[in-house]
């Protein structure tokens, strides 16, 4: 279960996650606070791919399971949870925040505090992201854009130590599913006190690399179709057919068992 008090079930069949309920000022809020008593947390965000996922494969349930604060970035996690629910008087609700908004609300707070510093592992072109962001050097443990590969025990070893050594306090691990997920359990048990975010993309969007969906198509639930225009080759299996199969093997579970 979530380390936060602020969280809502979503169940999902076979097993149940605990999503956040707190708007992004809470949430960067609490992130200070387990900065300043020098708490961990994996923080992951949450969307409707990943949902699918789990509900297909049991291993990767019981993954992101292992996560400590869930973070909805969907709508139809939003809503899915508002519909298991059911309850009358239920004063508390999920609600969607990006990884996206996420990630650069806590840039703009560690910039401003100067204290922190971060690591970051996938993407590409980092050095010149940094840039773009404007990150200070010295707010910068190390960065890694090659190759990852969550089975390279020695590489891993590597990027541990480099975070000890640098004194990293929030780890960006910005990687497909479910790789980044995998670094983001064995960080957990190596470093316990490390905050670490799983958040994918992210940083091409802050930087302008790739264009995020109109605001009403955020706010209505469809920038997942605004992306598949874009990129149809590379979206179309995950959105035609991961999120969809998903969607009926949860209503299936929710119906008839």
């Amino acid at each position: 279960m979530a380390d936060i008090e602020n969280h809502v079930p979503l169940n999902l069949g076979g097993f149940t996650l605990f999503v956040s309920t707190l708007g992004l000022q809470q949430s960067i809020s609490l992130l200070v606070d387990k900065l300043e008593k020098n708490e961990g947390a994996w923080i992951f965000t949450l969307n409707w791919e990943m949902v699918s996922r789990a509900v297909m494969s049991k291993r990767y349930g019981e993954l992101i399971s292992q996560a400590d604060w869930i973070v909805p970035d969907g709508m139809p996690i939003v809503l899915w949870t508002r519909w298991t629910q059911g309850r009358k008087g239920q004063t508390k609700s999920a609600q969607r925040l990006t990884g996206v908004e996420l990630t650069g609300a806590i840039l703009q707070l560690l910039i401003a505090r100067g204290t922190w510093k971060i690591a970051i592992i996938g993407g590409n072109e980092l050095e010149r992201k940094m840039a773009v962001l404007e990150i200070p050097p010295e707010m910068i443990g190390f960065l890694w854009d090659g190759p990852v590969d969550p089975n390279d025990e020695k590489k891993l070893q590597e990027w541990i130590a480099s975070c000890r050594e640098n004194a990293v306090r929030i780890l960006f691990l910005c990687l497909g599913v479910p790789k980044q997920d995998e670094l983001a359990r064995r960080f957990k048990q190596a470093m316990p006190h490390l905050v670490i975010l799983t958040v994918g993309g992210s940083f091409n969007y802050l930087t302008n690399a790739m264009t995020r969906a109109p605001q009403w198509m955020q706010e209505a639930g469809f920038e997942w179709f605004w992306r598949l225009c874009r990129e149809p080759r590379r979206l179309a299996k995950r959105y035609l057919l991961v999120y969809p199969l998903g969607l009926v093997i949860l209503l299936f579970r929710r119906l008839f068992i």
